[in-house]
């Protein structure tokens, strides 16, 4: 269902509630995570999100508005929760977190058949040029080295740029989110060309609820669900699906 850029994209999910009324839920684009498409929101996060909620048997709305708005939802209260959210000291002033259902990682990847190993440490991959989206940032070890010119990178605009250079073997090692790489190569039919070769900073994501609106017991049941989808294999499967469809 669209309504109007102001308000976002809305999907909304029906079912009888045990915890009181419907749980209204932002998040911006930010694809395969969330994102729009044919009028209707989708992604990985979003087909989890929405799982869970239904196995908690509450309803909920979730709308796509810019992040800084999101933001801004949930310190005045005007919205229940946030997702992705990563956690802060300044954040945590004005939200609770549920436990972290999602990670963006910060990734290495190579050619199906390149050689190159990983031991561990990234300062042992020097000699090799390394790609990323111009303006990203790859972690603290790696910013480093970049800064100290021990390892040096070429850039582009988009994810899907680097993939097409790295294939053509303009570089050796591409540096991105990892799940974002899987899902351009999805759309380029290039899955199965590059490897993994190593995730280099892990960062946890969570559902950030606005303490405005006293969500303790969404939360409480929230991640006790979570647990469950984790332990029966729904929960991975969910993300398969995604990717295999």
């Amino acid at each position: 269902m669209k309504i109007t850029f102001l308000f976002g994209f809305v999907l909304l999910v029906f079912s009888s509630t045990a915890l009181g009324q419907f749980i209204y839920l932002v998040s911006t684009e930010f694809p395969p995570y969330v994102y729009e498409e044919n009028e209707r929101i989708k992604g990985f996060n979003v087909d989890l999100i929405e799982e869970i909620f239904k196995r908690m048997n509450v309803p909920i709305e979730i709308h796509l508005v810019p992040w800084a708005r999101a933001v801004k939802m949930i310190k005045d209260g005007t919205a229940d929760g946030l997702f992705p959210f990563f956690k802060s000291v300044n954040r945590l002033k004005f939200t609770d977190y549920s436990d972290a259902y999602t990670s963006e990682d910060t990734t290495l990847f190579v050619l199906k058949n390149s050689p190159i190993q990983w031991n561990g440490d990234l300062s042992s991959l020097s000699p090799y040029q390394f790609g990323r989206v111009r303006g990203y940032n790859s972690g603290p070890q790696f910013e480093h080295l970049l800064e100290k010119g021990i390892i040096e990178i070429s850039v582009a605009t988009k994810t899907s740029q680097n993939i097409k250079k790295l294939l053509a073997k303009r570089f050796d090692i591409m540096v991105e989110e990892r799940h974002v790489v899987r899902f351009e190569l999805k759309k380029m039919g290039r899955i199965g060309e590059i490897k993994q070769l190593a995730i280099i900073q892990k960062n946890l994501s969570y559902l950030g609820f606005s303490k405005k609106r006293k969500r303790k017991a969404t939360i409480k049941a929230f991640n006790k669900i979570l647990k469950q989808m984790k332990s029966d294999g729904s929960y991975q499967r969910i993300i398969d699906d995604f990717y295999t469809k």
